[in-house]
């Protein structure tokens, strides 16, 4: 029998015991039963009679290499949800599920983050004989499931942690993005339904350092309770709870059945889709609830410049009005004004037909530079034009010898101050306050100024790869000593 490990267990009414893990070695040396599915390496789900005299049934679910079932929990009607990592890219997933492939922006090629790039939760058939669904989720980074938990209804929460803003939350969440820009990981906690097919909720929860969710459980009206670890100095607890600020272990409750509260839940560089300090002139996506309509209401221009208003709704840093590019419900981008440069913190408020959110303070950098994904999440193809203006990717990649034009944020303040939120049309070249890094490389922009016809905030760096350079589909591009690592990729051939 090839070397296996168990990692999940769980007893039914009956007294059968189902046990989860990996099987290692050879497939066909793993002990499976008439009818199991037809897995290769990487996890096991076996069920035993109540004595543990025989096997019920065992069947190997994986795409070989090192997948492995973290979690197990049963449904209702006997069915065994598991939970865990897959490395392989081969991992058996359902038509129709949440995500039935592998992105393609993060392939398994691509190992930025700290391994396993993906996790999977699926739905056993009571017999062991099929999947009822199964998906992927993740990508981008690393995916550490923790626990697994069913409600009455059969819908499964998921908790654990992901290191790459690329996660997907759900809109008005408890945290929609990431609470760090340093690649430290969040706990997340997600809900799918029972066919696996939708996402019914999902939050990060974390701070400016790292946070990792391990336990799961669900109380009689279904509102999951999450514990983990945190390293975090501003993962505070709530007001009245018997906990200190900076502890090492946390324990949530969430109530997914109650409204969204108005205010606001995190504020981000709308670049790299984290958290962290904000900069003059950099352009933020804040996130919560109660903002206005549920049709995104794009800003408007006057004068040359975007206007503070939108559908009766501002964003204030320290009482001063903030240009805006787009208002909806949940979410705000917005230009942070040129005066908190010279602050340490600012103040940041939405203001809705005259009614203020709690206040959120917020630290100030002089810079927050971050590169655009084409795709808004924070991670992935980076928002990079090839020489003759089309799109960089894997079957457009930049010619060695050739310029790119790269689009960033958060680079600096204009100085002088050119005005919040304004529309140039020329290009004014601030050559010298940035660098490129493509694969650790450094390659030198001779421009990085505005890009001309757009809003200020939007920053455009031009640069020639040079003609030795190295090739690849997904090469790591971000600007030098900018802090985080950010996960963007650039095409060179």
């Amino acid at each position: 029998m090839p070397p296996a490990f168990n990692s999940s267990i769980a007893v039914d009414g009956a007294g059968n015991a189902y046990v989860g893990g990996a099987a290692l070695g050879v497939p066909s040396a793993f002990p499976t039963t008439p009818g199991a599915l037809p897995g290769q390496q990487g996890g096991f789900v076996s069920k035993l009679n109540p004595d543990g005299s025989a096997l019920v049934f065992s069947t190997l679910i994986g795409g070989g290499a090192a997948d492995a079932v973290d979690a197990l929990a049963l449904g209702p009607d006997g069915s065994v949800y598991i939970a865990g990592r897959s490395v392989s890219g081969k991992f058996p997933t359902t038509t129709g599920s949440f995500q039935p492939a592998v992105d393609p922006d993060f392939p398994l090629v691509v190992q930025f983050g700290r391994y396993p790039p993906y996790g999977f939760v699926a739905r056993l058939k009571a017999d062991g004989t099929g999947l009822i669904f199964s998906t992927y989720i993740g990508g981008g980074g690393s995916i550490l499931v923790g626990s697994i938990a069913v409600d009455s209804a059969g819908n499964v929460f998921v908790a654990g942690s992901a290191d790459s803003p690329s996660f997907i939350t759900t809109p008005g969440s408890v945290q929609p993005c990431m609470g760090n820009s340093f690649g430290y990981s969040n706990a997340f906690l997600l809900e799918l339904d029972p066919t696996g097919s939708r996402l019914l909720y999902s939050t990060l929860l974390g701070g400016n350092a790292r946070e990792q969710g391990f336990g799961l459980a669900l109380d009689k009206a279904g509102n999951p309770y999450l514990s983990g670890m945190s390293d975090s100095t501003d993962f505070a607890p709530t007001p009245g709870a018997a906990g200190i600020a900076g502890g090492q272990a946390f324990i949530a409750k969430l109530n997914l059945g109650a409204a969204t509260p108005f205010g606001v839940s995190c504020v981000a560089n709308t670049a790299s889709m984290t958290a962290g300090p904000v900069a003059a002139g950099e352009i933020v996506s804040i996130f919560g609830s109660g903002f206005g309509p549920a049709t995104p209401q794009p800003g408007t221009v006057t004068n040359g410049a975007y206007n503070t208003s939108v559908a009766g709704t501002q964003v204030l840093f320290d009482g001063v009005a903030a240009p805006l590019f787009m208002v909806q419900n949940n979410q705000i981008n917005a230009v942070v004004p040129s005066g908190v440069r010279f602050r340490a913190q600012t103040v940041v408020q939405v203001s809705v037909n005259g009614t203020l959110t709690a206040p959120v303070t917020l630290s100030v950098a002089s810079t927050s530079p971050a590169i655009f994904s084409l795709n808004g999440r924070g991670a992935g193809r980076g928002a990079v034009l090839n020489h003759d203006g089309t799109i960089n990717s894997p079957s457009n990649p930049a010619e060695r010898g050739s310029y790119i034009s790269v689009y960033a944020n958060g680079i600096g303040p204009w100085n002088p101050v050119m005005g919040d939120g304004l529309v140039v049309t020329n290009a004014i070249n601030r050559l010298g306050t940035a660098v490129l890094q493509i694969n650790g490389a450094n390659v030198f922009p001779n421009y990085v100024g505005n890009s001309p016809g757009t809003v200020t905030a939007l920053w455009q760096m031009n640069a020639l790869i040079p003609a030795n350079f190295a090739v690849g589909s997904f090469l790591n591009l971000r600007i030098a000593a900018s802090g985080p690592t950010q996960r963007v990729t650039v095409a060179v051939k």
